[in-house]
């Protein structure tokens, strides 16, 4: 199975379950970024979906200051302070019609010499941007949070390194976008 294989393969289910449900919201209207901390801080490494949130030639500047945002929200920037799971929702002052929730956990990189990261692992973070006004991923946080601490705790992960990333973050996205729809269905049959 190739990278591009699942890729399609999990947009065929977003799309699928999207049709079967009234969910108001769309996994368009949902951007990821995924900061991890290397050897010289905050580093944004992978943007998807990123059009409506931040202008393509400004991605690293801003991905770089959401890092250190977050690492001050997140862990008060103190290594081994970390708490697997989510954080927020926060407030984006360079977005306003968006908030964001922040998912960190610890994830493994060889590549990285930091000996922080080597004794506790790499601070990951997977920035999830959504409409203000929409509420269904809020409604589902619990669910969400639930199956990404699955994924990215007790499953066996590959390193998070630039090339691993983006299979992970379709895993993500899968399992976010599912949470969404079952909600949305449990809402409906108990309304």
């Amino acid at each position: 199975l190739t990278l591009e294989n699942l890729e399609n393969n999990i947009n065929d289910l977003i799309s699928k379950l999207s049709q079967e449900s009234s969910v108001n919201s769309s996994s368009d209207d949902i951007s990821y970024v995924i900061i991890k901390f290397g050897d010289i801080g905050p580093e944004p490494v992978l943007f998807d979906n990123t059009r409506n949130i931040f202008d393509e030639s400004m991605q690293d500047v801003l991905g770089t200051q959401l890092g250190i945002y977050l690492s001050l929200m997140i862990s008060k920037g103190r290594q081994g302070e970390h708490k697997t799971g989510f954080h927020g929702p926060y407030p984006w002052d360079q977005t306003p019609d968006h908030n964001l929730l922040a998912f960190s956990f610890l994830g493994h990189d060889k590549s990285i010499k930091d000996p922080r990261a080597i004794e506790f692992g790499v601070i990951t973070i997977l920035v999830i941007f959504y409409r203000s006004a929409d509420q269904e991923l809020i409604k589902a946080k619990l669910s969400i949070e639930s199956e990404l601490k699955k994924l990215f705790i007790n499953e066996k992960l590959p390193d998070v390194t630039e090339e691993n990333l983006p299979m992970i973050l379709a895993q993500a996205k899968a399992r976010i976008i599912k949470c969404i729809m079952e909600g949305d269905r449990i809402i409906q049959e108990n309304a």
